[in-house]
């Protein structure tokens, strides 16, 4: 099974695994607005996510969930969230099964704290050999890792399992 996994932002990470192969990853920079037009961003997004899934054929496509308005900016909320429906839209009209994921969750699982800063999935990343440029590909790193145990592919055990 070949997952793509996306840390949604303007710098959007994003992790290629199928089974329990060694991921590529990378960023995609998106042209952001500060005046809050967003409709080049989504484009541009929109676009790239479509050109990653004829390219890659992922089976499922995962991604860290939108972070809530909480503490984020009106623009900052409205963007994530933008980004979050349209990776589900392009998912759906693609047939591809999509799963969005907390960060906590995911930091919790790959870091052992959900709380985890930043740093620390990047530093999570590197002791696994993983050469991550930035926290935007360790993060879709991170979801890929999640996605990998929590889809419970052959090979390594289930979430939870001793």
């Amino acid at each position: 099974m070949q997952i793509l996994a996306l840390d949604i932002s303007t710098h959007c990470g994003w992790a290629l695994g199928r089974g329990w192969e060694q991921p590529r990853f990378g960023v995609q920079h998106l042209p952001s607005s500060g005046d809050g037009e967003f409709g080049r961003t989504y484009f541009a997004f929109h676009q790239w996510l479509c050109d990653m899934l004829t390219m890659h054929s992922p089976d499922r496509l995962v991604f860290e969930a939108p972070l809530s308005s909480h503490g984020a900016g009106q623009n900052a909320a409205r963007l994530s969230l933008g980004l979050a429906a349209i990776a589900e839209m392009v998912a759906h009209i693609r047939s591809v099964p999509s799963n969005e994921v907390a960060v906590n969750t995911v930091r919790l699982h790959f870091c052992g704290d959900g709380h985890a800063k930043k740093d620390d999935v990047g530093f999570e990343c590197r002791q696994r050999g993983w050469m991550v440029a930035d926290h935007n590909a360790a993060d879709a790193c991170a979801v890929l890792d999640f996605a990998r145990h929590a889809l419970k592919l052959p090979g390594m055990p289930a979430l939870g399992a001793a």
